[in-house]
């Protein structure tokens, strides 16, 4: 079976979406939201499987723009042992003044 695969991009140059089919007509893959307040930084990113969204969050962003915590979100369809929003921190080393 071939399928064509087309992706989304905004003014900046960014992937957005991931389409199975037509930008826009297609199903929806994959999808990419950015920060408008931080310069653009990447802020959420979401999958879609069936009917269900699994979706990262990225939040926290240190002086130079890095996320510090992301939050993974994995729905109800991936079963009750699974479902639930996952938390991971990143700690940089001690710099004394």
């Amino acid at each position: 079976m071939n399928a064509t695969i087309s992706h989304a991009y905004d003014a900046a140059g960014r992937k957005t979406a991931t389409y199975e089919g037509a930008v826009g007509t297609g199903k929806l893959l994959s999808q990419w939201d950015y920060d408008q307040e931080l310069l653009g930084a990447l802020s959420a990113t979401s999958r879609f499987v069936e009917d269900a969204t699994f979706t990262t969050y990225y939040t926290a962003y240190d002086e130079f723009y890095r996320a510090r915590a992301t939050y993974y979100e994995v729905p109800a369809a991936a079963g009750d042992e699974l479902a639930r929003v996952y938390d991971f921190g990143v700690m940089s080393p001690f710099h004394p003044a």
